[in-house]
């Protein structure tokens, strides 16, 4: 039997307990024919050597190298777990691309799974992925999981991905509810929830990688909506479960003394700037209404007294593209 070969790429970012946490429940999977990389996206922590050292421990060999991902042909060979070093912080789209372009280069890769460092899976999670695609008749190039609330286990973060309100910019993920069953069949979804996305290689080749203009948030939608302008569909594998913390990336390790304490900030902040950006290259028709409700992003700051924000907003809405957060809440 030819078992398709999948590629899990994990970016760790000042993570490395939740990364190793994740490693080890990679560990009983129960489908064996997969290859891990991890890309640590210019940790600041010590979370380089801490992977590397669980990893010697466990028996498996490791490799660390930069960004170029210049590997030799032997090792790549023997290596389960490679650790890729990025040198500067890519965010969640350039984090992962750098795995991505590194196993695509491969002959034996079939399939991608891009999985959140913050996550722990079900041993025949990956199984069941591979499954829904070999009886699936449709042409699908995303494929989430039911992902599960990791301190709450019975409550369903996301069935598979979510929907996108247009005239809004509002994206939102099915679920935030106990899990009864409701999920357990076909759902109809505009966008793959980020933690956990299975992608044939064939769906890579044909359009392209992640967007990386946005840094964090939206990556997903764009990815789909690119997809979709070339017969692309997402999907759903409820039987695939995983168990997500959820905003690790964005609750730790932010630099700069303007984010100190203030993790939300940093999301916030590039989640309205995702937005327009999103809007701008694929529904610029409802620019205005989006614009709009910017309004009511800026009253409900208002209201929770989060008044450095309202700067930031407004040079978000006038020029998103060249605004940094550095800029715009240094210098309102």
């Amino acid at each position: 039997m030819n078992l398709k070969k999948v590629y899990i790429i994990i970016v760790n970012y000042n993570g490395w307990k939740d990364t190793i946490e994740c490693l080890e429940s990679l560990a009983n999977l129960k489908y064996l024919h997969f290859q891990i990389i991890i890309i640590d996206n210019a940790s600041q922590d010590d979370s380089v050597y801490q992977i590397q050292d669980w990893v010697r421990r466990n028996g498996v060999l490791d490799l660390i190298v930069s960004s170029s991902t210049s590997l030799n042909e032997t090792q790549i060979a023997t290596e389960k777990i490679l650790l890729i070093r990025s040198m500067t912080n890519l965010g969640f789209a350039g984090g992962n691309n750098i795995g991505v372009q590194f196993a695509t280069s491969r002959d034996d890769a079939d399939f991608i799974w891009l999985l959140n460092n913050d996550t722990v899976v079900e041993e025949f999670s990956l199984e069941h992925f591979i499954d829904y695609l070999d009886s699936n008749s449709e042409k699908v190039g995303i494929v989430g999981s039911k992902v599960m609330e990791y301190y709450n286990r019975n409550i369903i973060q996301a069935a598979g991905g979510g929907k996108f309100i247009k005239i809004l910019g509002h994206s939102y993920l099915l679920g935030g509810e106990k899990d009864e069953g409701q999920y357990d069949k076909p759902v109809k979804i505009d966008y793959v929830h980020g933690a956990s996305m299975f992608i044939p290689v064939s769906f890579i080749k044909d359009v392209g990688l992640m967007s990386e203009e946005y840094f964090l948030y939206f990556e997903e939608l764009d990815w789909s909506k690119r997809g979709l302008r070339r017969g692309w569909k997402t999907g759903y594998a409820h039987r695939s479960v995983i168990y997500h913390k959820g905003g690790a990336s964005t609750t730790k390790g932010t630099t700069g003394s303007y984010l100190e304490n203030s993790s939300t900030l940093f999301s916030d902040f590039y989640y309205q700037r995702s937005k327009i950006l999103f809007t701008k290259k694929f529904y610029w028709f409802c620019l205005p209404t989006v614009y709009l409700s910017f309004l009511l992003t800026i009253a409900n700051r208002i209201r929770r007294k989060q008044y450095n924000r309202i700067p930031m907003l407004l040079k978000l809405l006038f020029n998103p593209k060249s605004t940094s957060i550095k800029s715009a809440l240094l210098h309102p």
